[in-house]
């Protein structure tokens, strides 16, 4: 017990430094960029704001005329409605990879499997969201419409499931208000116009977290190898569609051999873990062969290849803070397209600076956290960057970017709040049931870790806004039982 508790207070407590850090930036350095007004304003806008989300969360929470299929339809409905009316009213035109993914998935759509981009071979992972994307237009025909419809109906499954994992390990009301934070996350909105993998990602990654606290709070070993196959299946599909998935495998495999309570650390107990264990990496490698191997018979590019290392040479560059630039893209003619030498050689320099430069990458680093973690603009600049036609709504937007851009911004920030209260909690209560938060916590850090070394860009942290979004709804859950307790006491 005391093992367990100290691998979950440390990580939370690294958690809970890190997300504080990203506060001060944001607060202080991010947000009076975005929104053009100084930290002395930004701060009572942002109180006001928590307030407002506060009553409306909890008006919604602890309405008796709700019940929990009532509210399940309204989330649903309204996740659809949000979504719809976005993309019917923004008529985003693919751009920049987003084109790429489209084109891609038309030409697959009629069999042109060999036709991509010359940087494809190089980061083969581009070719999993456009083939999944290219058997809808197969059947519905090849309209960019077609392409954000799936986004919808991916965000709308995304919202359920979302709501059903914080139920699950956090009760009714967390689950409530965690769904209205992702139902009216502003940035998920406008991205649904955005032809991004991250969409599809996000579905198959929250699957295997669905599935995994079921395999976690199952007391039958056959529900639970079942639950393991399910698990396995999920992440070989979310790593056919963005290389993050192995980071789940990891964390899975950690968690299940420290934590479960079905199980202690007797040989016998860990041969019993081993066995899902393996059922769970088994059923992954044979999902991930099959689809890749199956993939690469029409590409004919090695879909499990590695392309880390260009990401890795792009993410030390201190000119370009962290992100893309010519001069890094320079060495994919350097070399010729060559997939093996781009990536070892990327690698190598990569290394270099920072060995060469060691301070200057230390300075790089929180210039790349205030990129990757400080905005969540990334949806709005995305969805309006070029548009299929022109409309009032369209000229509207761009007359008005700087509203839209202060909306997503606030929101953000009260998330990041929140989800900063949620972890104090955490580690304030020390309860064996807070355990499975910690998949979570991982998950987070992981990102974070990945995202020093790698690339970056804002729009790259919108894979673990919705796991913050569930730490953020236990947050606020709280703040309110605090507060009513602190009014009873009062009143007594």
């Amino acid at each position: 017990m005391a093992l367990k508790l100290r691998v979950f207070t440390f990580f939370s407590l690294v958690a809970a430094l890190f997300l504080g850090y990203v506060l001060i930036l944001s607060i202080f350095i991010k947000t009076p960029e975005v929104v053009g007004f100084p930290a002395f304003i930004v701060l009572p806008v942002i109180v006001a704001a928590l307030l407002i989300f506060g009553i409306f969360c909890n008006t919604i929470i602890n309405g008796k005329l709700i019940t929990d299929i009532l509210y399940i339809i309204i989330l649903l409905i309204s996740s659809f409605i949000t979504r719809f009316l976005w993309i019917y009213l923004v008529p985003t035109d693919p751009s920049s990879d987003f084109y790429l993914y489209y084109d891609y998935a038309v030409k697959a759509s009629k069999g042109l499997f060999t036709q991509y981009d010359a940087t494809y071979p190089l980061f083969p992972f581009k070719f999993g969201y456009p083939l999944i994307v290219s058997l809808a237009f197969r059947l519905f025909g090849s309209s960019v419409w077609v392409a954000k419809m799936i986004n919808v109906i991916v965000s709308v499954a995304t919202a359920l499931l979302l709501y059903s994992i914080a139920l699950k390990i956090a009760g009714k009301r967390v689950g409530r208000i965690a769904g209205i934070l992702y139902t009216f996350w502003p940035a998920q909105i406008m991205y649904t116009s955005v032809l991004a993998s991250e969409h599809m990602f996000i579905l198959f990654s929250l699957i295997s977290v669905y599935f995994f606290i079921r395999l976690i709070q199952s007391k039958s070993s056959i529900h639970r190898n079942a639950y393991a196959v399910i698990i396995g299946i999920s992440l070989a599909v979310s790593q056919f569609v963005r290389p993050l998935s192995l980071l789940y495998l990891g964390i899975y495999i950690f968690f299940i051999f420290l934590y479960p309570k079905w199980h202690g650390l007797t040989k016998r107990d860990l041969i019993s873990k081993g066995l899902i264990v393996s059922t769970l990496i088994v059923t992954y490698l044979i999902g991930w062969t099959s689809l890749t191997s199956f993939v690469e018979g029409y590409t004919k590019v090695p879909i499990s290849k590695s392309s880390s290392g260009f990401s890795f040479l792009v993410g030390t560059n201190f000119d370009s803070s962290g992100m893309y630039n010519q001069a890094d893209a320079n060495i994919l003619e350097e070399f010729n397209y060559d997939v093996k030498k781009v990536h070892q050689e990327s690698a190598k320099r990569a290394v270099n600076r920072i060995i060469n430069y060691p301070i200057g990458f230390l300075n790089l680093m929180e210039r790349k956290f205030i990129i990757q973690w400080t905005s969540d603009n990334y949806g709005f600049y995305w969805s309006t960057i070029d548009f299929t036609y022109k409309t009032d709504f369209t000229t509207l937007l761009k007359e008005e970017y700087k509203q839209f851009q202060r909306t997503s911004q606030l929101y953000y920030l009260v998330i990041l709040i929140f989800a900063f209260l949620g972890l104090i909690f955490l580690i304030r209560d020390k309860k064996e049931g807070n355990y499975i938060w910690i998949v979570f916590i991982l998950v987070f850090l992981g990102t974070v870790g990945a995202f020093t070394l790698f690339e970056v860009q804002d729009r790259y942290h919108y894979p673990v806004i919705p796991f913050l979004i569930i730490m953020a709804g236990h947050g606020m859950y709280q703040s309110f039982e605090k507060i009513k307790l602190y009014r009873s006491a009062n009143k007594v």
